[in-house]
């Protein structure tokens, strides 16, 4: 499935882009950084969710209740949804800021806009099989998709 993914992706960036490398300056920047601080906002809400609502909102509830399936369920979701996050991240960031740096700011910006409409979907959907994968392949086809932006760029440099 993965050489269909980077397959796929290859042949969109290879019919589609037509420049080379190019450093990109910092006014062109502005939409990365748009998106930058979007992502870090849900990054740190994701956390707090994790953190806040298991060590101070709902503290008494799991003492009380942590041995409940439904309250286990719920705070396996809570640290999933965040080690979701955590475990793409530095993936999605790497190829975003490479992309964006190195191929192209625009559209790099609004993939990762994309990217967070997709992470924001995980919430709801954790657990709920096969239409999790909702979330989670449109997510890894964006990163997919910078990374052989960078590689068709670098060969067509």
């Amino acid at each position: 499935i993965w050489l269909v993914f980077y397959g796929l992706m290859f042949a969109v960036n290879w019919f589609t882009q037509e420049a080379g490398l190019k450093v990109t300056t910092g006014p062109d920047m502005k939409i990365p950084m748009f998106a930058l601080g979007a992502y870090s906002f849900v990054f740190y809400c994701f956390m707090a969710r994790q953190g806040l609502g298991k060590a101070v909102i709902n503290k008494d509830l799991l003492a009380e209740h942590g041995d409940k399936k439904k309250i286990q369920d719920w705070v396996k979701g809570v640290d999933r949804v965040f080690e979701n996050t955590q475990e793409q991240s530095a993936m999605f960031l790497t190829t975003f800021f490479v992309y964006s740096i190195f191929v192209n700011p625009v559209l790099g910006g609004y993939l990762a806009f994309v990217y967070i409409a997709f992470l924001l979907m995980y919430l709801p959907l954790y657990g709920k099989m096969p239409i999790m994968l909702a979330s989670t392949i449109p997510r890894y086809l964006v990163i997919i998709f910078y990374i052989t932006g960078c590689m068709v760029a670098a060969m067509k440099s």
